[in-house]
C-alpha cells in the first residue's frame, strides 16, 4: 500500500533483516519514550523479533490481522528509513477492525498516523468490507489521543468515552483507554 507520504510494506521476514528490525524495536533512538504508551516492551533479543515477523506472517494466513512496515516515500525527509509499524486487527465476528500505528520518535509530529489511518481504514472498508474500524490510546497518552481523535472527527466518528482497565501492556499494569470507533458509512460519507 502507498500513500502520498508513505509506503506500506507488509510485516513478514523478507521485509528487513531481523537483525535491522531488532535494532529499530530494541534500541532505537528514544525507544523507551517512543515506546511508554504501547502494549509491547522494546525487544530485548533476536528470538523476540523473530516471534514477531512468525505472528505476523500467522495473522496474515489467517486473515487476523495486517501488519506493514512504515517508510516514509521518495522526497520525504529520511526516504526509505524504517519510520514504524502500522497494524489492522480484524475481528470478523463483530465485523471490525481495530488501528494501532507505531513510530519512532523523529518520524513524530509529521501527522503520519493520519496517513496510517486513512491506509488502513480504505483497507478495512473497501477491501475487507468490515462495519466499524476503532481505534484507542492510552489515557495517559496525549499525543495520539489528538491524531486519532482528529482523524475521527473528520470523518464524522465517535468517542465512546475512557475503558477502565481495559489493555495491560507486557508486564505492566493495566490502562484506561479513550476508545474511538468509525463506521464504513460515516468514513465514506465524509470523504
Amino acid at each position: 500500500m502507498e500513500t502520498t507520504r508513505l509506503r506500506f510494506e507488509r510485516l513478514c521476514k523478507d521485509t528487513d533483516s531481523i537483525r535491522t528490525l531488532y535494532t529499530h524495536l530494541a534500541q532505537g533512538e528514544n525507544i523507551e519514550e517512543a515506546t511508554e504508551y504501547v502494549l509491547w516492551s522494546p525487544h530485548t533479543s533476536l528470538h523476540e523479533t523473530q516471534s514477531l515477523l512468525k505472528e505476523a506472517g500467522e495473522q496474515w494466513r489467517n486473515g487476523d490481522a495486517a501488519n506493514y512496515i512504515v517508510r516514509p516515500q521518495p522526497g520525504e525527509d529520511r526516504a526509505g528509513e524504517f519510520a514504524g509499524k502500522t497494524e489492522l486487527a480484524i475481528d470478523w465476528s463483530r465485523r471490525a477492525g481495530e488501528l494501532a500505528v507505531y513510530l519512532r520518535k523523529p518520524f513524530w509530529g509529521r501527522e503520519y498516523a493520519d496517513d496510517c489511518f486513512h491506509a488502513l481504514s480504505e483497507l478495512a472498508f473497501q477491501h475487507l468490507d468490515l462495519e466499524v474500524v476503532e481505534a484507542e490510546c492510552a489515557v495517559e497518552n496525549e499525543r495520539s489521543r489528538r491524531s486519532i481523535e482528529k482523524f475521527i472527527e473528520a470523518h464524522g466518528g465517535d468517542y465512546a468515552g475512557v475503558l477502565r482497565n481495559w489493555r495491560i501492556p507486557d508486564g505492566g499494569e493495566p490502562l484506561d483507554s479513550h476508545h474511538f470507533s468509525i463506521t464504513q458509512e460515516q468514513y465514506f460519507a465524509e470523504k
